[in-house]
């Protein structure tokens, strides 16, 4: 028997949606068709895949519009603000849903006790499993270097793409690995590539007719983002340009950085600020440890803990004295120094941990200072929405079956609606600016390897905001001092790249005029 890799015919769409092969609905009927004739090749008789996707979609269409002429009617704050909470009919928000919904539950008061009182064990596992791929002599150098040539891998590499495809199976089916490498190598990259270029000059084509043309440092970053040579890591430094470029455009105030996906975007901008300024530190940049979804019912399944299980609600249910040591603890951080307006930087996926964010900001604003709460711009490292704002849909594909928030393009904003399916989501519309970045890159920087050891952030959810992890957040991840240390240089020199091509093109667009 030959050799066989393990992935699913439901993994096989799911790669297309990741990698926003997203034309219009006509997608679905194209996709779909591919997927039966792959599924023949392989000898599969079945497909997880809904033939009602158009029409669930046409159905999440129609409630975004009508939501968001809703929230314009209700609240005339709504074209004022960025971030407007809509849960005023709700009442007062303590914090508390899952409190007391579950508070009483034996089973996760036990689970509350039996929590560690300083090591996180899946923290360790994750480690371990780590320093186990890289084992002899000098472990932390390989770790390092194993980090490093993650990022420094072409955003096309077909290594790269298997390595983490494999975290998206959600079902096994035995593939030969030359169908697999196959598949990857003449039709998935090249796909990849083509659909790339195409969203760029479509993206071009949609701001010059809105009157908004893509500004002189958007055409130089898309220009390079679209080389052959193009990595992981300078997705990551073109970010700092991009994230900039958002600020200038939307008003100058302090970035938010939050949990560990966004870390190496935070190092990226520390370091452009010093590039900019002489070596001078930026003093606007802050950073949250903040894991999970505090006081929401998650749907994340987490190792071996399942949905809601006690253990879950345990992890993320808030108890007055959580609550109060992390107001102390974003005290600590200088978030009391914020005033009129912050950006939120951080990846997006279900969504439940933006809501959450966003309702412990306004705890810690309006009950522990007592003061208005700064408005909110977030800032999301995520493709897909980026992809969607040149579409005619203004539905999120990733997370349409549940549907509790949506993004609308036209409008440039998230709404989240109330819903039955998770308890806890409170309603809200905040603005968004999709920061445009392969979705290769949001799974290294979301990697469970990358995560544990590489950046400055911890995995740090409700149960853990006591004394006892202070030291384990104070350190950050074990390795990423080091792994920093070799990264700064090479990004100043991207920065060289980046400034001396916006120069050229600056003198070219002057001899024109």
């Amino acid at each position: 028997m030959g050799e066989f890799i393990y992935i699913s015919i439901i993994e096989y769409i799911h790669l297309f949606f990741i990698f926003n092969l997203k034309e219009n609905y006509r997608y679905y009927e194209e996709n779909f068709l591919l997927s039966l004739a792959l599924s023949a090749v392989l000898g599969m008789n079945s497909l997880s895949f809904s033939c009602n996707a158009m029409e669930e979609a046409e159905k999440e269409r129609r409630f975004a519009g009508a939501a968001a002429v809703q929230i314009s009617e209700a609240d005339p704050r709504a074209e004022a603000r960025s971030l407007v909470f809509l849960d005023a009919h709700l009442g007062p928000d303590n914090m508390d849903f899952l409190s007391k919904k579950y508070g009483d539950n034996p089973e996760v008061q036990a689970a509350m006790r039996g929590m560690p009182s300083k090591t996180d064990d899946y923290q360790l596992g994750v480690h371990d499993l780590f320093i186990q791929t890289c084992s002899g002599d000098d472990q932390e150098v390989k770790c390092i270097n194993y980090i490093r040539s993650l990022l420094i891998s072409s955003v096309h590499s077909p290594m790269l793409f298997a390595r983490f495809c494999a975290k998206r199976v959600f079902g096994e089916v035995q593939i030969p690995v030359d169908v697999f490498w196959a598949l990857i190598q003449k039709e998935i990259i090249p796909i990849m590539k083509e659909t790339e270029a195409t969203f760029i000059s479509k993206l071009r084509e949609q701001r010059t007719r809105q009157g908004n043309p893509l500004t002189d440092i958007e055409e130089v970053i898309f220009s390079l983002k679209t080389s052959p040579k193009h990595q992981v890591f300078h997705d990551i430094t073109y970010g700092a340009y991009m994230i900039d470029a958002i600020r200038a455009q939307n008003g100058r105030a302090p970035l938010l950085f939050l949990g560990r996906a966004g870390c190496f975007f935070q190092l990226a901008c520390e370091e452009f600020s010093k590039f900019r300024n002489a070596g001078v530190a930026a003093k606007d940049i802050y950073h949250l440890n903040f894991s999970g979804t505090p006081d929401i019912e998650s749907k994340r399944t987490r190792g071996d803990l399942s949905d809601n299980s006690p253990e879950v609600i345990a992890r993320h249910l808030l108890t007055p004295e959580r609550l109060s040591f992390y107001c102390e603890y974003m005290d600590q951080q200088g978030m009391r120094n914020i005033e009129n307006k912050l950006y939120l930087v951080d990846i997006i996926g279900t969504g439940r941990s933006l809501n959450s964010t966003l309702r412990v900001l306004r705890y810690y604003y309006e009950r522990h200072l007592k003061r208005e709460m700064p408005d909110v711009h977030f800032i999301a490292l995520c493709a897909d929405l980026l992809m969607d704002s040149i579409e005619e849909s203004s539905v999120n594909f990733q997370d349409r079956k549940t549907a509790h928030w949506e993004y609308n393009s036209s409008m440039g904003t998230i709404l989240f609606k109330e819903t039955a399916e998770v308890g806890g989501i409170r309603p809200l519309q905040v603005k968004v600016s999709p920061l445009l970045m392969r979705s290769i890159t949001g799974d290294i920087i979301d990697s469970d390897f990358v995560e544990a050891v590489g950046v400055h952030g911890i995995e740090y959810p409700p149960h853990k905001w006591r004394r006892e992890f202070d030291v384990e957040r104070a350190r950050g991840g074990k390795l990423h001092e080091k792994l920093y240390g070799g990264l700064r240089l090479p990004m100043h020199e991207i920065f060289k790249v980046v400034d001396k091509k916006l120069l050229k093109e600056n003198k070219e667009s002057k001899k024109v005029a």
